[in-house]
């Protein structure tokens, strides 16, 4: 037996057993024969492409979602490849299709972008809220202002109930993501508002690494955001980078899967003392539908063979 067949043959016969290996073909090995990464791995072919340059998938925000899912099945954050058992070439293409997406390059520099352009208009609308926020002239000759508002349990009520008398979900089902965003939310300042503290406290590093700051301010934060479109939107087409950078984040984000998938939802107390049961029941129902959306996103069309 040549020594390339006996490295073969013992490389198959203890793979599954070394857990530890890092090799990206076993790696692919792994996710083949794992019933759900190779669910999500059929999925990748139509909504992310093999195209190593451009992105050239029918939606760049579920081929990121992905590949998260594909590399959450693996014990380490990236894989190697080893000369020594060759294919060298079809080992660095899976390395690179996997860890290196065009597509998920695309989303982060457009999410950067998206960064800077949310501050700008965060600025202005608060700007605006302030204004608009001015008393009549009392007779003393004093004018009255509105106090600046904190993150506190009762603000993000008052934002929420505000929001929900502002909008009625009936109109906007048809929004895509960043309309949803741009033409709904940040029109509203209680919206930015909540848009706001939803960025801070409900924040996905590029690892998809969920870094919650608060995990109360997180969920009612995102509950607020829902009346506007916003965790159950959709993008009209695959070009269209601000949407689908807003889509990843918000129907794809992990503190809010990690959160629902708990089971534990944050109540504030300003809703605890009301109502509290059907809060609770109404929260259960939004957050399985999400859970369900996160996980079997694969479902929703056919798979590839």
């Amino acid at each position: 037996m040549s020594p390339f067949l006996l490295i073969l043959l013992l490389y198959l016969l203890f793979e599954p057993t070394v857990t530890s290996y890092d090799s990206c073909l076993h790696y692919r090995s792994i996710c083949l024969r794992n019933d759900t990464c190779n669910q999500h791995l059929k999925r990748f072919q139509t909504t992310c492409g093999y195209e190593l340059n451009v992105c050239s998938g029918t939606s760049p925000s579920d081929c990121v979602y992905h590949l998260h899912r594909i590399r959450a099945s693996f014990p380490t954050k990236t894989c190697t490849c080893y000369e020594a058992i060759g294919f060298s070439q079809e080992c660095d293409f899976f390395r690179q299709v996997i860890w290196n997406h065009p597509c998920e390059r695309k989303m982060k520099d457009i999410g950067e972008e998206i960064k800077v352009n949310n501050r700008k208009i965060l600025q202005i609308e608060t700007s605006r809220s302030s204004q608009n926020f001015h008393s009549p002239p009392n007779p003393n000759g004093s004018e009255k202002r509105r106090t600046t508002r904190t993150p506190v349990a009762d603000q993000i009520h008052q934002w929420k109930r505000q929001l929900s008398g502002d909008l009625t979900k009936s109109t906007i089902l048809q929004k895509t993501c960043d309309a949803a965003l741009y033409q709904v939310c940040l029109k509203h300042v209680s919206c930015a508002q909540l848009w706001s503290m939803f960025r801070k406290n409900c924040d996905v590093d590029q690892d998809n690494q969920c870094r919650m700051a608060d995990r109360e301010i997180c969920w009612q934060s995102f509950e607020g955001l829902t009346w506007s479109g916003l965790g159950d939107c959709q993008c009209a087409s695959s070009n269209s980078s601000d949407c689908h950078w807003i889509r990843l984040h918000t129907n794809y984000n992990k503190c809010i899967y990690e959160i629902s998938k708990s089971g534990q939802f944050p109540v504030l107390m300003t809703l605890a003392q009301k109502n509290r049961e059907d809060r609770e029941n109404e929260q259960r129902m939004m957050s399985e539908q999400y859970q369900r959306r996160y996980e079997n996103r694969e479902k929703s069309g056919e798979l590839l063979e």
